[in-house]
């Protein structure tokens, strides 16, 4: 399994395709570093709608165009409460976040719990610098034994579950979001982000 953690495109780039050349530049990089092992699957950790409050418009469009990015790589949503934990002493851990999975093998109706705990004790050990993972304060105990209650083994993958126009009207996607409109705005006011 590989991860894709951050993909960037300059506002003046943008609606070039340019994230979508990146996303295949990087999964083409996992599968040939992946040898004799296939890759399987590659998962992203994103913003999750759902879970975000209070956030100004601007940064509301731009999670929306995340999950459009998203959703046409054909990235669905893991069925587990995910969140990353706090990565400092003193520092809360993140609840607003999905994870999120490309599945490139045969069955993409979902992926086995022993994979998903696999990748994600890896995730946390290296990229999150987590020495123990059993450690109550962090959490990270606790999705893993959510994973590993799953029936069959197995943790079901969300068709259409970043479908982007399922949270927000497709009109203000498509507006320029540095000239929002009074009308967008209300838009952005009255959706689940602004709700408390």
């Amino acid at each position: 399994c590989g991860l894709l953690e951050y993909i960037v495109v300059d506002n003046k780039y943008r609606g070039m395709r340019i994230a979508r050349k990146l996303v295949a530049k990087a999964v083409a990089k996992m599968t040939s570093y992946s040898g004799k092992n296939p890759l399987n699957a590659v998962f992203i950790e994103i913003e999750d709608p759902e879970k975000m409050h209070g956030v100004d418009a601007r940064a509301a469009i731009d999670n929306y165009r995340r999950l459009q990015l998203w959703s046409n790589h054909k990235y669905e949503r893991l069925d587990f409460n995910y969140f990353q934990p706090a990565l400092a002493l003193g520092l809360n851990r993140l609840d607003n976040l999905m994870l999120a999975i490309n599945v490139f093998n045969s069955n993409n109706d979902y992926i086995d719990a022993e994979i998903l705990t696999k990748f994600l004790i890896d995730f946390n050990v290296i990229c999150n610098r987590i020495e123990d993972i059993n450690d109550p304060i962090l959490g990270i105990k606790e999705m893993l034994d959510e994973i590993k209650s799953k029936p069959d083994g197995k943790v079901k993958i969300l068709k259409n579950s970043i479908n982007y126009e399922k949270y927000y009207p497709t009109n203000v996607l498509r507006a320029d979001h540095k000239h929002l409109t009074r009308d967008d705005v209300k838009v952005l006011k009255n959706s689940t982000f602004f709700s408390a």
